[in-house]
């Protein structure tokens, strides 16, 4: 579960770099669990501490104006491009040569989203400024 927490929203706004925390009393005689709300998202909430939280003095104002808002941790996976015909099966010099010798700004840019080499990368960054700013 992630818990989004935005000081920015209260009234009045507070400071991006605070935080919210509470003591919860757990099972255990004497003993607590303290459990902080960064701004921003926060990540691996449990379920039944937020379930405890959300009672909490303050927290359901906080959730009413926007403040906080809990959403469900989605995972996405999802598989990087492959450009057809890449340069990732060429040495670095081979590559650099085609990259400053092509014209095709959509091949370039395919390339560009598959290459992980950085000389590459920046080769090829080069290239498409080159050619878009009449360089080339």
């Amino acid at each position: 579960m992630l818990v989004i927490y935005s000081p920015q929203l209260e009234n009045p706004p507070r400071d991006k770099d605070v935080s919210l925390g509470f003591s919860l009393i757990t099972g255990k005689v004497g003993s607590t669990k303290y459990v902080e709300l960064k701004a921003g998202v926060n990540r691996d909430i449990d379920a039944d501490l937020w379930d405890k939280i959300k009672v909490m003095p303050l927290v359901p104002e906080l959730i009413e104006i926007g403040a906080i808002r809990v959403e469900e941790d989605v995972e996405v996976i999802s598989e990087a491009p492959v450009a057809k015909g890449g340069l990732a099966s060429k040495a670095v010099k081979v590559s650099l040569d085609l990259v400053n010798k092509s014209f095709d700004l959509e091949l370039l840019k395919e390339w560009d989203m598959a290459e992980n080499r950085v000389r590459v990368k920046n080769a090829i960054a080069r290239r498409i400024k080159q050619l878009t700013e009449g360089d080339g």
